[in-house]
Protein backbone atom coordinates (compact mmCIF):
# COMPACT_ATOMS: atom_id res chain seq x y z
CA UNK A 1 0.00 0.00 0.00
CA UNK A 2 1.28 3.48 -0.84
CA UNK A 3 0.29 6.74 0.89
CA UNK A 4 1.44 10.25 0.08
CA UNK A 5 0.66 13.85 0.97
CA UNK A 6 2.54 17.17 0.94
CA UNK A 7 4.75 16.05 3.88
CA UNK A 8 5.32 12.30 3.55
CA UNK A 9 5.58 9.33 1.25
CA UNK A 10 4.79 6.03 2.96
CA UNK A 11 5.11 2.47 1.75
CA UNK A 12 3.10 0.07 3.91
CA UNK A 13 3.04 -3.70 4.12
CA UNK A 14 1.94 -6.56 6.37
CA UNK A 15 4.58 -9.06 7.48
CA UNK A 16 4.40 -12.29 9.44
CA UNK A 17 6.93 -12.54 12.27
CA UNK A 18 9.48 -10.03 10.94
CA UNK A 19 12.72 -9.49 12.84
CA UNK A 20 11.78 -6.42 14.88
CA UNK A 21 15.39 -5.25 15.28
CA UNK A 22 15.40 -4.10 11.64
CA UNK A 23 12.91 -1.28 12.33
CA UNK A 24 13.69 2.14 13.76
CA UNK A 25 10.53 2.22 15.88
CA UNK A 26 8.45 -0.71 17.16
CA UNK A 27 5.11 -0.41 18.95
CA UNK A 28 3.53 -3.49 20.52
CA UNK A 29 0.39 -1.86 21.89
CA UNK A 30 -1.56 -5.13 22.09
CA UNK A 31 1.28 -6.79 24.04
CA UNK A 32 1.54 -9.63 21.51
CA UNK A 33 3.99 -12.31 22.55
CA UNK A 34 6.72 -11.94 19.96
CA UNK A 35 8.24 -15.32 20.82
CA UNK A 36 5.01 -16.85 19.49
CA UNK A 37 3.14 -16.12 16.27
CA UNK A 38 2.60 -12.42 15.50
CA UNK A 39 2.17 -10.10 12.55
CA UNK A 40 3.09 -6.48 11.98
CA UNK A 41 2.00 -3.55 9.90
CA UNK A 42 5.20 -2.01 8.55
CA UNK A 43 5.45 1.63 7.48
CA UNK A 44 8.51 3.02 5.69
CA UNK A 45 8.13 6.76 6.08
CA UNK A 46 10.05 9.34 4.04
CA UNK A 47 9.45 12.99 4.82
CA UNK A 48 10.04 15.60 2.17
CA UNK A 49 12.75 17.15 4.34
CA UNK A 50 14.84 14.01 3.78
CA UNK A 51 14.23 12.09 7.01
CA UNK A 52 13.42 8.38 6.63
CA UNK A 53 12.36 5.88 9.26
CA UNK A 54 10.62 2.55 9.58
CA UNK A 55 7.78 1.92 12.02
CA UNK A 56 6.42 -1.52 12.95
CA UNK A 57 3.06 -1.95 14.67
CA UNK A 58 3.01 -5.45 16.16
CA UNK A 59 -0.29 -7.31 16.53
CA UNK A 60 -1.60 -10.84 16.92
CA UNK A 61 -3.23 -10.82 13.48
CA UNK A 62 -3.45 -8.28 10.67
CA UNK A 63 -5.96 -8.54 7.86
CA UNK A 64 -4.41 -7.70 4.51
CA UNK A 65 -7.44 -5.88 3.14
CA UNK A 66 -6.68 -2.38 1.92
CA UNK A 67 -6.80 0.40 2.90
CA UNK A 68 -5.73 -0.23 6.49
CA UNK A 69 -4.21 3.21 7.08
CA UNK A 70 -5.06 6.84 6.37
CA UNK A 71 -2.49 9.65 6.04
CA UNK A 72 -3.74 13.10 7.02
CA UNK A 73 -1.33 16.01 7.39
CA UNK A 74 1.24 14.83 10.00
CA UNK A 75 -0.84 11.93 11.30
CA UNK A 76 -1.09 8.29 10.26
CA UNK A 77 -4.24 6.51 11.46
CA UNK A 78 -3.98 2.71 11.34
CA UNK A 79 -6.34 -0.14 12.15
CA UNK A 80 -5.00 -3.20 13.89
CA UNK A 81 -6.94 -6.37 14.75
CA UNK A 82 -8.98 -4.79 17.54
CA UNK A 83 -7.73 -1.24 17.84
CA UNK A 84 -7.10 2.06 16.09
CA UNK A 85 -3.73 3.79 16.40
CA UNK A 86 -2.84 7.34 15.46
CA UNK A 87 0.83 8.20 15.07
CA UNK A 88 2.15 11.74 14.95
CA UNK A 89 4.69 11.44 12.14
CA UNK A 90 6.49 14.64 13.15
CA UNK A 91 7.50 12.98 16.44
CA UNK A 92 6.96 9.28 15.55
CA UNK A 93 4.99 8.94 18.79
CA UNK A 94 1.60 7.30 19.29
CA UNK A 95 -0.79 10.19 19.87
CA UNK A 96 -3.90 8.05 20.30
CA UNK A 97 -4.78 4.40 20.86
CA UNK A 98 -8.39 3.21 20.97
CA UNK A 99 -9.62 -0.35 21.49
CA UNK A 100 -12.48 -1.36 19.20
CA UNK A 101 -14.80 -4.08 20.46
CA UNK A 102 -15.57 -6.02 17.30
CA UNK A 103 -16.22 -9.53 16.07
CA UNK A 104 -13.37 -11.01 14.04
CA UNK A 105 -10.99 -8.12 13.52
CA UNK A 106 -10.86 -4.82 11.66
CA UNK A 107 -10.26 -4.93 7.90
CA UNK A 108 -10.52 -1.50 6.23
CA UNK A 109 -10.54 2.19 7.14
CA UNK A 110 -11.99 4.88 4.87
CA UNK A 111 -11.77 8.62 5.55
CA UNK A 112 -15.02 10.58 5.30
CA UNK A 113 -15.92 14.13 6.26
CA UNK A 114 -15.18 14.53 9.99
CA UNK A 115 -14.17 10.92 10.56
CA UNK A 116 -13.86 7.38 9.31
CA UNK A 117 -15.86 4.37 8.22
CA UNK A 118 -14.23 1.15 9.39
CA UNK A 119 -15.20 -2.31 8.19
CA UNK A 120 -14.60 -5.22 10.46
CA UNK A 121 -15.33 -8.86 9.82
CA UNK A 122 -18.66 -8.66 11.64
CA UNK A 123 -19.37 -4.94 11.99
CA UNK A 124 -19.17 -1.58 10.26
CA UNK A 125 -18.26 1.39 12.44
CA UNK A 126 -18.31 5.13 12.10
CA UNK A 127 -15.76 7.05 14.15
CA UNK A 128 -15.37 10.81 14.34
CA UNK A 129 -12.02 12.48 13.69
CA UNK A 130 -11.18 12.28 17.43
CA UNK A 131 -11.67 8.47 17.24
CA UNK A 132 -14.92 8.41 19.20
CA UNK A 133 -17.32 5.72 18.05
CA UNK A 134 -20.51 7.23 16.60
CA UNK A 135 -22.32 4.03 15.63
CA UNK A 136 -21.87 0.44 14.53
CA UNK A 137 -23.86 -1.86 12.26
CA UNK A 138 -23.98 -5.66 12.15
CA UNK A 139 -25.54 -7.83 9.46
CA UNK A 140 -27.02 -11.31 9.76
CA UNK A 141 -23.59 -12.96 9.46
CA UNK A 142 -19.95 -12.00 8.91
CA UNK A 143 -19.46 -9.22 6.36
CA UNK A 144 -17.67 -11.21 3.69
CA UNK A 145 -19.19 -12.79 0.62
CA UNK A 146 -18.27 -16.17 -0.80
CA UNK A 147 -19.92 -15.20 -4.11
CA UNK A 148 -17.88 -12.14 -5.00
CA UNK A 149 -14.66 -10.37 -4.06
CA UNK A 150 -16.54 -7.11 -3.62
CA UNK A 151 -17.55 -7.28 0.06
CA UNK A 152 -17.68 -3.59 0.90
CA UNK A 153 -17.71 -0.24 -0.89
CA UNK A 154 -18.79 3.37 -0.48
CA UNK A 155 -20.64 4.94 -3.39
CA UNK A 156 -22.72 8.11 -3.75
CA UNK A 157 -22.66 8.74 0.00
CA UNK A 158 -23.90 5.25 0.86
CA UNK A 159 -22.14 2.25 2.37
CA UNK A 160 -22.66 -1.12 0.68
CA UNK A 161 -21.68 -4.45 2.19
CA UNK A 162 -22.42 -8.10 1.65
CA UNK A 163 -22.55 -10.90 4.18
CA UNK A 164 -21.77 -14.59 4.12
CA UNK A 165 -25.46 -15.53 3.81
CA UNK A 166 -25.85 -13.62 0.54
CA UNK A 167 -27.44 -10.43 1.93
CA UNK A 168 -26.58 -6.97 0.57
CA UNK A 169 -26.93 -4.04 2.99
CA UNK A 170 -27.08 -0.35 2.10
CA UNK A 171 -26.41 2.03 5.00
CA UNK A 172 -26.18 5.80 5.16
CA UNK A 173 -23.43 7.73 6.98
CA UNK A 174 -25.70 8.05 10.03
CA UNK A 175 -25.77 4.25 10.41
CA UNK A 176 -29.34 3.93 9.22
CA UNK A 177 -30.18 0.82 7.19
CA UNK A 178 -31.62 2.13 3.92
CA UNK A 179 -32.22 -1.24 2.30
CA UNK A 180 -31.29 -4.91 2.56
CA UNK A 181 -31.98 -7.68 0.08
CA UNK A 182 -30.89 -11.22 -0.63
CA UNK A 183 -28.51 -11.17 -3.58
CA UNK A 184 -27.52 -14.83 -3.49
CA UNK A 185 -29.64 -17.82 -2.43
CA UNK A 186 -28.49 -20.78 -0.32
CA UNK A 187 -27.74 -22.96 -3.36
CA UNK A 188 -25.42 -20.25 -4.70
CA UNK A 189 -23.73 -19.76 -1.34
CA UNK A 190 -22.81 -23.36 -0.64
Amino acid sequence: MHLQNQHYTITASVETMPSLSQFDIVYNLSNAKTEDFYMARIFRVCSFDGISRSIALVDLLCAEYKPYAVLEDNFLTVILFDSIVRINLATSLVSQYEKCDNMGGLHEIHPIKDGYIIRGEGDIFRYDSALNRIWNFSGRDILVSCNTDKHFWIEDGLIHCRDFLGWHYIIDFDGKLIRDFREFQDAEIL
